[in-house]
This record gives C-alpha cells, structure tokens and sequence, in this order.
C-alpha cells in the first residue's frame, strides 16, 4: 500500500505546549504549506525559512507560534 504524506499545521502558544496546538491546516506540500501559513497568520520571511529548517517559528515577539508535524495517512488506518 501507498503511504501517502501530509502536512499538519498547528497554532500554539509561545512554547509550544501541546495542549495549545490548535490544526489550522493539512497540505500535501510542504511548501504549500508554508505559504498558507504566511498568508493565513501574517507570517514573516524569517518565519517561513524557520519552518523549512526546523518546520516550528520561535522568537518572533507574536503570543503564538507555528510548527509543521509530518505525517503518514496510511499510519493511522489498521
């Protein structure tokens, strides 16, 4: 079986508590993904290299952050 990649974007608070991720979108691109995040949360350049280095923002003077977790569809299916 095909396993298929995706891309989960979450909103979350400074420290990126896991109980503050809030999934705002899922891309198949990653790029794709990264520019849906600049145009939908008013993300900088220095935001969008900091999620195709680290797919996370940090320090950036803002009461959220952003991280990008990949994902495997056909891992969730039995």
């Amino acid at each position: 079986m095909e396993r298929k990649l995706i891309y989960l974007a979450y909103q979350t608070d400074a420290w990126h508590s896991v109980e503050t991720r809030k999934l705002v979108y899922i891309g198949e691109n990653l790029e794709e993904t990264i520019r849906k995040m600049v145009d939908f949360l008013s993300l900088t350049e220095e935001d969008a290299k900091q999620l195709r280095q680290w797919r996370q923002t940090s320090c950036n003077n803002r009461d959220f952050e952003v991280m990008i977790e990949r994902q495997f569809v056909n891992d969730f299916t039995v």
